[in-house]
């Protein structure tokens, strides 16, 4: 995959700052099935979050006394795309079936990706994602507080460089769209409501 991801960003044709790149986050939802792949002989459709999550999920499942041979199929994908700051580089650069993904779960696979990009030669400055509750925990298991963390040390940087955290804008104008016109939410600034009525009112 790294070899696939040079050859498509023409890496070694690149300046130095070209060569930066977001790490996009993204869980899609998939229908639950089981495909039998002729080539290889396996089944395709179970969870499978890397080698170490994957001992973890059987390690719990053992104390939990819950069968081994039912594993869970994949309710969704989790994928990791990469996206260049300065190109036109657009790359899935790995996809992970999974049931019920947890930050903790992705917080293993997100370094091991960070590390391969970083080996490769390109300069990995962040990481987006939607307001998911998983995405938030990711984020938060970076810091010691409360606080939203929107920045740690990148340690496979090789010129000291912080890695960001930050919303998806699309998803962010989303979700203020979602919330001002929800007959669920009262919207209030500097003590003036915010209607649905308001921008209603400046179309008709």
């Amino acid at each position: 995959v790294d070899e696939q991801l040079a050859r498509a960003a023409a890496l070694t044709t690149l300046h130095e700052w070209q060569k930066c790149v977001i790490l996009l986050l993204d869980e899609m939802h998939i229908k639950e099935n089981l495909i039998y792949e002729k080539h290889s002989g396996s089944l395709i459709g179970f969870t499978n979050l890397g080698d170490v999550n994957n001992h973890l999920i059987s390690f719990e499942r053992k104390v939990d006394h819950t069968s081994l041979d039912d594993v869970p199929l994949a309710k969704s994908m989790m994928t990791f795309m990469v996206r260049g700051l300065f190109t036109t580089l657009q790359f899935p650069y790995s996809q992970f079936p999974c049931a019920n993904v947890s930050g903790e779960l992705l917080f293993d696979p997100f370094w091991e990706a960070v590390y391969r990009l970083e080996r490769c030669g390109f300069k990995v400055l962040g990481a987006t994602f939607d307001g998911a509750s998983v995405n938030r925990r990711l984020a938060k298991l970076h810091g010691s507080s409360k606080e939203a963390v929107h920045k740690v040390p990148n340690p496979y940087a090789t010129d000291k460089r912080d890695l960001l955290f930050f919303s998806d804008p699309p998803h962010l104008i989303k979700t203020t769209r979602n919330c001002w016109a929800s007959k669920c939410r009262d919207l209030w600034c500097n003590g003036k409501q915010i209607s649905w009525r308001h921008l209603h009112s400046l179309y008709h």
